[in-house]
């Protein structure tokens, strides 16, 4: 089984299940495994923080959110979270700026960033 995992989106697979995600840019993809009961989950997020948006139902979409919500996801399948470990890909930063508001609109590293953060507090 073989499933794509989309721009704001997350899944989980069972072994021999493939998670894939194209097109990361400033985006982050998160993969995260289990090697003893062999699940794995993907989440491919776009923003650091789901705190500055309102009224966004996708949860999916932001690193603090998507983190949890893919963690809660592989857990409920059986995963044990002091067995999963993580890989990350993607963060670029897609324009270059000439002053100093390029570290604000540098949302890859943002990105970056607050994914350590959030697996750091997991534990991973």
């Amino acid at each position: 089984m073989k499933i794509k995992v989309g721009m704001a989106d997350l899944n989980v697979v069972l072994s021999p299940g493939i998670l894939y995600t194209l097109g990361l840019g400033s985006c982050v993809g998160i993969a995260l495994y289990d090697n003893r009961t062999k699940i794995a989950g993907l989440a491919h997020i776009m923003l650091p923080s789901s705190k500055a948006i309102k009224n966004n139902q996708n949860k999916a979409k932001f690193a603090d959110t998507g983190i949890e919500m893919l963690i809660d996801k592989m857990v409920a399948k059986g995963a044990i979270i002091d067995n999963i470990t993580a890989k990350i890909a993607g963060g670029a930063q897609m324009f270059t700026f000439q002053n100093e508001v390029s570290d604000l609109l540098n949302i890859g590293q943002q990105n970056i960033s607050a994914v350590m953060d959030v697996l750091r507090d997991f534990g991973i």
